[in-house]
C-alpha cells in the first residue's frame, strides 16, 4: 500500500471512529465508494480498534480463547514472599495480580505465566521478558523487582505497582493544560529513547499503557512484550504471525506487515500526543484539530508541524528517534525553532523575537544606531552560520555512526537479540576508529565511550579512549578550548579513581586554565572541574579545602538549571567530606538536599541515588542506628545490582558497606559472602593495592577479629594498610585500619603484640593529626585504645592524659555510648 492510499484509509478510519456506532457503517460504505479493498482495510482497523490490543487487561475473552482458561494460581495464594490480593488483568503471556509483601510493607504487581503455556520455548520467552525488564532502570518505566518459579516450574516476576490513571484519563481529570501535556509526553519520549538505547522496542505505546501516579509522574508499562509475542507466533506455518497491535496507534509499516523499528514507537508517541491535544475538543481522534495553545508566536503551527512529523506515514520522513521528538518538544516549550520546521531566516527570526520580545524592543534603538556597522554584522552572521552548519553536519555524522553500530554494520539488519553492552561498546570503538577523516567527531565519540567504560569500571579502555580524545582535541582545537578542558576533566576523574592523585590535580588545574581562556565564568566545564578538584582534595585529606571547593561548585550549579544531576553529585561529594570531618549534622543536612535533588533529577533507581543512600547509611551507623542503616544500605545495593550487575566496583562498594553494618549487628555469616564477592571484583578492577580494595580488606579483617580469628584478621589489615599507603595523599581510612590493627594486637596481649599495637596506634594518630580535627570521633577512639595499651604495659602516667582526651571527645558524640567511651571510663577509674 502506497503512502497516499494509506492516508486515505487513515482519514476514513479516524472519521468513522468519531461517529456514533450506528452511523459508522453507512459512512464507511459511502466513503469507500465501491472500493472493496479500501473497505476491507478500513473495517480491519475499526474492528481492531474496538477490540483493543490483546495486551490490554480488557481482553479477557481473547486471552481465554488462547490460553484455554487454565490458571492454577489465584487470589489469596502466596508466591514467594508475596500474598496475591487482587487480579489486575490478563496480558499476552500471563496473568497480572496485585500482591503485598508483609515483612517490608511493599506492594507489587506480579505477572505469572499461565499453565497452559508452560512449554520449554514459552518459558524461555517469558524469562527473556524478565531479563529485558530487569535491564530497564528508568524513572518513567515500571521496573522489575523480583522473579522466581512456582513449584510446578511456572515462572513469575514481580514488577513495580503503579497506582495511577491512564494518561488520557489523568489529563482530563486534572484539566492539564497544553504545556503540561507536552511535558508528560516528553518524559515518555525520554523513557522510550532509554529503552531504544538498550535495543528494546515497545510497539504498543498508547494511553492505557502509560499510567500517571499521584505525583503526576508518568510510567510506561509492558515494555518489550509485543516484540517477543510476535516472534513467538512468527514461525507458525498455518496461521502466520499473530500481530498484537492496537490499530489506532500502530504505524503504517506495522499494519502492512513490514519489519518494525524505533520509528514505529515514534509514530505511536505522535498519535498519543495528538490524542491528548484533541481531548478537549470532544475526544476527537488524531488528525481532527488542535485546541488553542499558549505556546507563543507560531506555537500552534509549530505544534501541527511536530505532530505531522511524528506521525508521517513514510518512516523516512518521520522523526528518526524518540530523542529527536523529545528535543523538538523541548524547543516548542522554550519557544525555540523546531528541527522539523523548514529552516528559513524569517522563521528563526520570528522565534527569536518571540522568546526575547521585551529585550528586542530595547534593542531596536541600538540597531538603528549601529546601522553603519552592517557589513561587520553580516560577516558575523556568515561565520555563525558556517559554525552552525558544521555542527549540524557533525550531528548527522554522529547519528549515522550510532545507527551503524546498532545495525551491526549491515543495511536492513536488526541488532542481535542477545547483544550485550560491552559487545556494543567494543563495536562502537571499532567504528569510531574508522572515522579518522572527521577527527572532531571521532574525538567526541572517544570522549563519550571513554566515560562509559569508566562508569562500567573498565579503566584501561577508558584510559586509552579519553587520552585519544584529549590528543585529538588539542591538535585540532588548540590548547584553549572548552572541549579540551572537558577532556582533561574526564581524564582527571579517571585518574582520581586510579589513585593517581598528583596527575589528577594537574589535569584539573590545566582544564580550568583552558576553560577560563575559552569559556564564560559559569561554563559547565569549569564547574565540573571544581567538583573533581574538591573530590581530589578530599582524597588527599585536605577536608577544609575540599569542602570550600565543593560548596563553591554547588553554588555555581544552582545557576545552571540544566545541570541538576551534576549539582546532586557535588552535594553528595560535599556530604561525604562533611562526614569525614566529623560534622554529622552538616553531613546529614547536605545529604538530604542531595537526596531530594537526585530523586527529582534521576528517579528512584539511579545509581546516584544509591551512592547517597550509602552516605545516609554511614551517617545512621555513626549514630548507632544500625537497623535503619541496614535498610538503606540494602536499598542502595538493590539499585546497583539492577543498574550494574554483580561484578561491578560500585556494586562491590555497596556490598562492603552493607557487610559493614551487618558486622556491627554481629551478623557475620550474612556479611561474609558479600565481602568475598566484593574483594574479587575490586581486585579485578583496581588491583591489590587500591584504596577501594583496601576498604573491603579492612572490613574482612574486622569480621575475622570479631570472630577471634586473629591470623586472618592480621593478614587482611596489613594488606589494607599497604593498599592505602600505595595511594597518593594521606587518607584518614589508613588511620582507621591502623587502629583496627592495634586492637588486634591488644586482643592478643603478648608483650610483642602490645609494642606493635602502640606503634600502629601512634601512626594512626599521626595521620589523624594531619587530616582530622582534634575532637573527631576517630581521634577519641584511637586515644581510648592506645590508653588501654599503655596501661597493659604498666605506663599509667602516659595513659591518663590520653584516656582523659578520649573521654572528652567521645562523650560529645551523638547516639548511644560507644564501647570505646565505656572502656575509657573504666580505664580511668582503674588508674585513679
Amino acid at each position: 500500500m502506497d503512502a497516499g492510499r494509506w492516508d486515505h484509509v487513515q482519514a476514513i478510519f479516524h472519521t468513522a471512529v468519531d461517529l456514533p456506532p450506528g452511523e459508522r457503517a453507512a459512512y464507511v460504505t459511502h466513503a469507500c465508494a465501491g472500493d472493496a479493498d479500501l473497505l476491507a482495510h478500513v473495517h480491519t482497523l475499526i474492528t481492531g480498534d474496538q477490540a483493543g490490543s490483546v495486551l490490554d487487561a480488557t481482553t479477557a475473552d481473547v486471552a481465554r480463547d488462547v490460553f484455554d482458561g487454565a490458571d492454577s494460581t489465584g487470589v489469596g495464594e502466596r508466591i514467594g514472599p508475596y500474598l496475591l490480593t487482587a487480579r489486575l488483568g490478563e496480558g499476552g503471556s500471563g496473568v497480572v495480580y496485585l500482591a503485598d509483601r508483609d515483612d517490608i510493607g511493599s506492594r507489587v504487581a506480579i505477572k505469572v505465566l499461565r499453565d497452559a503455556w508452560v512449554s520449554p520455548d514459552r518459558r524461555e520467552r517469558f524469562r527473556r521478558e524478565q531479563r529485558t525488564l530487569a535491564h530497564l532502570a528508568h524513572p518513567a518505566i515500571a521496573r522489575i523487582i523480583d522473579a522466581g518459579t512456582l513449584e510446578g516450574g511456572t515462572p513469575w516476576f514481580a514488577m513495580e505497582y503503579v497506582e495511577g490513571r491512564p494518561l488520557d484519563e489523568h489529563c482530563r481529570a486534572e484539566q492539564t493544560d497544553v504545556a503540561g501535556r507536552l511535558r508528560l509526553v516528553r518524559q515518555i519520549c525520554a523513557a522510550v529513547q532509554y529503552a531504544h538505547g538498550r535495543l528494546i522496542v515497545h510497539r504498543d505505546i498508547k494511553p492505557s499503557n502509560i499510567l500517571v501516579d499521584r505525583d503526576g509522574a508518568p510510567k510506561l508499562l509492558d515494555f518489550g512484550i509485543a516484540r517477543q509475542l510476535e516472534s513467538l507466533h512468527a514461525l507458525s506455518p498455518h496461521t502466520g504471525p499473530l500481530r498484537f497491535l492496537s490499530p489506532g496507534y500502530a504505524a503504517p509499516e506495522e499494519l502492512a506487515g513490514a519489519p518494525s523499528g524505533v520509528q514505529t514507537d515514534v509514530y505511536s508517541l505522535g498519535v498519543v500526543l495528538e490524542e491528548l491535544l484533541d481531548a478537549d475538543a470532544g475526544g476527537r481522534r488524531p488528525h481532527s484539530w488542535f485546541g488553542a495553545s499558549a505556546l507563543g508566536p507560531g506555537g500552534q503551527a509549530d505544534l501541527a508541524v511536530l505532530c505531522d512529523t511524528a506521525t508521517h506515514p513514510d518512516c523516512e520522513r518521520r522523526y528518526a528517534t524518540a530523542a529527536a521528538l523529545w528535543h523538538d518538544l523541548d524547543a516548542l516549550l522554550a519557544g525555540r525553532p523546531l528541527a522539523a520546521r523548514p529552516d528559513s531566516a524569517v522563521y528563526r527570526t520570528r522565534k527569536f523575537i518571540g522568546r526575547h520580545r521585551h529585550a528586542m524592543a530595547a534593542a531596536a534603538v541600538a540597531i538603528v544606531v549601529a546601522a553603519g556597522s552592517g557589513w561587520f554584522y553580516a560577516e558575523g552572521l556568515a561565520t555563525a552560520r558556517a559554525q552552525t552548519q558544521a555542527e549540524a553536519a557533525r550531528s548527522a555524522r554522529l547519528l549515522r555512526f550510532v545507527l551503524g553500530v546498532f545495525s551491526g554494520g549491515e543495511d536492513g539488519a536488526a541488532p542481535p537479540s542477545e547483544l550485550r553492552v560491552l559487545t556494543l561498546l567494543d563495536r562502537s570503538v571499532q567504528e569510531a576508529r574508522s572515522l579518522s577523516g572527521d577527527p572532531l567527531v571521532q574525538a567526541e565519540l572517544f570522549h563519550t565511550l571513554g566515560g562509559i567504560y569508566h562508569e562500567l569500571g573498565t579503566l584501561d579502555r577508558a584510559d586509552r579512549l579519553l587520552n585519544d580524545a584529549l590528543d585529538a582535541r588539542r591538535t585540532h582545537l588548540g590548547p584553549a578550548h572548552s572541549d579540551v578542558a572537558a577532556s582533561m576533566v574526564a581524564l582527571a576523574s579517571l585518574r582520581l579513581d586510579q589513585s593517581r592523585l598528583p596527575e589528577a590535580e594537574t589535569l584539573v588545574h590545566d582544564a580550568r586554565t583552558a576553560a577560563e581562556r575559552a569559556a564564560p565564568a559559569n561554563h559547565p566545564v569549569l564547574v565540573d572541574a571544581l567538583t573533581v578538584l574538591g573530590r581530589i582534595q578530599r582524597e588527599k585529606g585536605e577536608y577544609t579545602t575540599a569542602a570550600a571547593s565543593l560548596e563553591d561548585a554547588v553554588r555555581r550549579y544552582e545557576a545552571l538549571p540544566a545541570a541538576i544531576g551534576e549539582r546532586a553529585q557535588a552535594l553528595a561529594a560535599l556530604a561525604e567530606t562533611r562526614f569525614y570531618m566529623g560534622d554529622m549534622d552538616a553531613a546529614d543536612a547536605v545529604n538530604q538536599r542531595a537526596l531530594a535533588v537526585t530523586r527529582e533529577a534521576r528517579g528512584p533507581t539511579h545509581p546516584d541515588l544509591g551512592h547517597l543512600l550509602i552516605n545516609q547509611g554511614a551517617i545512621l551507623s555513626s549514630r548507632g542506628e544500625f537497623a535503619a542503616a541496614e535498610r538503606v544500605d540494602r536499598e542502595a545495593l538493590t539499585i546497583f545490582l539492577q543498574w550494574y550487575g554483580e561484578a561491578h566496583p560500585e556494586t562491590a562498594s555497596a556490598q562492603t558497606t552493607l557487610a559493614q553494618v551487618l558486622g556491627r549487628q554481629a551478623k557475620f555469616e550474612e556479611g561474609a559472602p558479600l565481602l568475598r564477592r566484593a574483594l574479587i571484583t575490586q581486585e579485578q578492577t583496581y588491583g591489590a593495592t587500591h584504596r577501594r580494595t583496601a576498604f573491603v580488606l579492612n572490613e574482612i579483617g574486622l569480621n575475622a577479629l570479631r570472630r577471634n580469628d586473629f591470623a586472618a584478621a592480621e593478614v587482611a589489615f596489613r594488606r589494607a594498610v599497604a593498599g592505602y599507603g600505595a595511594s597518593a595523599g594521606t587518607h584518614f581510612q589508613e588511620g582507621v585500619v591502623l587502629v583496627n590493627l592495634g586492637r588486634l594486637h591488644l586482643a592478643r596481649g603478648a608483650p610483642d603484640d602490645l609494642a606493635a599495637a602502640e606503634q600502629a596506634l601512634r601512626r594512626a594518630l599521626g595521620i589523624y593529626a594531619e587530616v582530622l580535627p582534634a575532637d573527631h570521633v576517630n581521634v577519641g577512639t584511637a586515644k581510648s585504645v592506645l590508653g588501654r595499651v599503655l596501661l597493659r604495659q604498666k605506663r599509667p602516667a602516659e595513659a591518663t592524659p590520653l584516656l582523659a582526651d578520649a573521654l572528652r571527645v567521645l562523650e560529645k558524640q551523638p547516639g548511644p555510648p560507644s564501647p570505646y567511651l565505656t572502656a575509657a571510663r573504666d580505664d580511668l577509674a582503674a588508674v585513679r
